[in-house]
């Protein structure tokens, strides 16, 4: 099959990479975009010297592909790392503010876990584990290779910062396939960890994530179509028909629920989505007119503390500029599995609940001087290994169907650079010149 025209669904970070290099080889594209914006969850807001994260508020360099991309498209002058102070990070354990180790020694001394669960860092790392269970959780393997003690206390927290949702649902495969191959190819996680330790960074643009969503945006904006959702989608003798428009190739890059909206018309054996395969989340930004006690990166929030907020970032001690001086800004992550309700709530509840809860675990704070909500009700896909025959029947569905492909974080991964990987890959197969 020659590449044709291809239609892209959705402009997301995948969508827009997607396009960046298929153009980049001379494919002729076209994205639809149902929104009045371009980014997805990905983008920032400048408020009086505030620099306001829509979604992600970093990002990892860990392929050589996100690299070129970011040289490609000028950027490079422009990247920000984090700062030395945000390398802390914090636990909101048993209504405790705790620091998470950082080293074996730190472990070693810390209150998170006791003595016990400590020595099976020691076991873990001189025994190797085989992995059998393909339906294993998160939190299975975590017990496998840690205890339970140390799965329950970290590594359910861990998992919400990453997923906003739950250890115990989620596939370990599908979630971790890095740490899967790890295992498989040395037996112990940390043994493995210490010879493949990656030197990527985190980093962003000195005005947040808007500059690579923008930077695409110029580079593509005579091929996205703004404010265009898929209203007609259906396979055709020549390829496929999109809005009555007819493409060779089309690639669904927008989020679990609205890839089956588009395609409920083909087949009516669609797995059903579940409410947990989607984890809805909001993200409240607060600004204040004066230095607060800073924690590092950010704080992790244990489930059992029965809060609204999965964790708390801390932009403004991560990056520079990203808020007045002698002022702050940071941001909770609410909702989640965990509670999906926030995302029916109004700006106003989201706040007064989010500084209400931000005063339990750090003290007396003063109001914020600005405030900023972004919800995402269709949030975070979820790898549920009770949903994986539903994710697999879905994926081979797709696949079965010449010329229809998806490249979305429903599928292998939900990070950005995940995304950009993703995205870059499949340029590659449909374009191999490139």
């Amino acid at each position: 099959m020659s590449c044709g025209r291809v239609a892209i669904v959705g402009a997301g970070i995948s969508g827009l990479t997607l396009g960046y290099w298929l153009k980049k080889a001379n494919v002729s594209v076209t994205l639809f975009e149902s929104s009045g914006r371009v980014g997805g969850y990905m983008g920032s807001e400048r408020d009086e010297d505030f620099v306001v994260e829509r979604g992600p508020n970093s990002l990892l360099d860990s392929t050589p592909a996100f690299q070129s991309l970011i040289k490609e498209l000028g950027l490079k002058d422009r990247v920000t790392y984090a700062q030395n102070n945000s390398k802390e990070r914090f636990l909101y354990l048993e209504k405790k503010l705790k620091k998470l180790p950082r080293s074996f020694f730190e472990f070693l001394k810390s209150d998170i876990v006791e003595t016990p669960s400590k020595f099976r860092i020691i076991s873990e790392f001189v025994k190797s584990f085989s992995h059998t269970d393909t339906q294993e959780t998160i939190f299975e393997f975590a017990t496998r290779h840690f205890g339970n003690e140390i799965a329950y206390n970290i590594v359910i927290p861990a998992t919400i910062g990453v997923f906003a949702g739950d250890a115990r649902d989620l596939n370990f495969e599908r979630a971790f396939p890095k740490l899967q191959k790890i295992e498989e190819q040395y037996g112990s996680v940390l043994r493995g960890m210490m010879k493949t330790k990656s030197a990527a960074k985190l980093f962003s643009f000195q005005n947040g994530t808007q500059e690579l969503v923008d930077a695409l945006y110029e580079n593509l904006k005579n091929e996205i179509l703004l404010n265009t959702p898929v209203t007609s989608f259906q396979s055709s003798s020549s390829g496929w028909s999109v809005n009555g428009h007819i493409f060779e190739r089309v690639i669904l890059c927008t989020s679990l629920p609205s890839i089956l909206k588009t395609v409920a018309n083909l087949q009516n054996q669609w797995p059903k989505l579940k409410k947990k395969d989607v984890a809805p989340v909001v993200s409240v930004s607060l600004g204040f007119n004066l230095p607060l006690s800073t924690y590092g990166f950010g704080i992790l929030i244990h489930p059992d503390n029965n809060l609204k907020t999965l964790g708390i970032l801390f932009p403004s001690n991560t990056f520079k500029n990203r808020a007045p001086q002698n002022s702050h800004l940071l941001t909770l992550i609410m909702g989640g599995t965990f509670h999906p309700e926030v995302t029916t709530w109004t700006s106003e509840h989201l706040i007064t609940v989010a500084l209400s809860e931000l005063r339990q675990i750090l003290g007396p704070i003063p109001d914020p001087v600005k405030t900023w909500t972004f919800n995402y009700p269709e949030g975070i896909t979820q790898y549920n290994s009770q949903s994986s025959e539903d994710f697999d029947m879905l994926k081979r569905q797709i696949q079965n169907q010449p010329g229809l492909y998806v490249n979305s974080h429903a599928f292998g991964g939900v990070a950005v650079g995940d995304c950009v990987y993703k995205s870059y890959e499949l340029a590659r197969s449909i374009a191999p010149r490139l």
